[in-house]
């Protein structure tokens, strides 16, 4: 921490500062380790006590110096570290996307089947919905493509309503506009095609833009429609859609 190399620099200055300014002045001379012989020695002289003192003090706030610099670094490089791995951690890659994708065309797939074939398709879709939408775990910023009278779906009951039809969600919650997008309003789908045109991944949201095919189950004609889809990481791991 920076209190821990604010420390080290102070207790290494003020040795510095001790050792170097109270070195005894009569004693004998430090050793001398440089290469050189004897005699060069006896040439120049030995040193006085206060050239002694200052070399010394010069060295102890070299390695002060050289020790506050390692310090600092590591300091620097660990929470950078930390950082990295809890970022990595949450990242939603574009495989994940893509597997969110054919869940959510299997969905629409499952719940018109399941409808042509006299099943509990209400149940189905908020099956699907609890697992592909995140509702329950964060916003969720729904705006079906055939809403106009409420056009934004902020609650999963009202998703409910724009995919099954508004009779067919119990309570009378049902939004009456809604005629059952998830079963074609009563034509069913038989396939989902997504095209992306670009996946942009921003951490632990990615955003998908594209357009997918929606093929009828009555009559095999296609209809195309822009998508720009939002999937977020929750808390439990899984990816989720949070903008539709």
């Amino acid at each position: 921490s920076k209190i821990a190399v604010l420390s080290a620099v102070g207790l290494l200055a003020y040795l510095a500062v001790t050792v170097g300014f109270v070195a005894p002045v009569d004693g004998p001379s430090p050793r001398v380790t440089h290469p050189v012989s004897s005699a060069s020695l006896a040439a120049a002289g030995e040193p006085d006590a206060e050239v002694r003192s200052s070399n010394f003090a010069g060295a102890v706030y070299g390695i002060a110096a050289v020790a506050a610099a390692g310090l600092l670094a590591r300091s620097k490089r660990a929470p950078t570290k930390r950082a990295s791995r809890v970022a990595c951690a949450a990242a939603v890659s574009v495989k994940e996307v893509k597997e969110a994708q054919a869940g959510w065309a299997n969905a629409i797939r499952t719940i018109s089947k399941t409808y042509l074939d006299g099943g509990d398709y209400v149940a189905a879709a908020a099956a699907a919905a609890g697992e592909l939408y995140g509702y329950g775990h964060g916003n969720v910023l729904f705006k079906p493509t055939k809403a106009k009278d409420m056009q934004f779906r902020p609650e999963a009951i009202q998703a409910l309503s724009y995919f099954v039809g508004a009779d067919a969600v119990a309570g009378g919650e049902g939004i009456s506009e809604d005629h059952g997008f998830a079963i074609n309003g009563g034509k069913g789908w038989s396939d989902v095609l997504f095209d992306n045109h670009q996946i942009d991944i921003h951490g632990d949201v990615a955003i998908a833009m594209g357009n997918y095919y929606f093929t009828s189950a009555s009559d095999g004609n296609i209809s195309k429609v822009e998508y720009t889809f939002g999937y977020k990481k929750c808390q439990d791991g899984k990816v989720r859609i949070c903008l539709h």
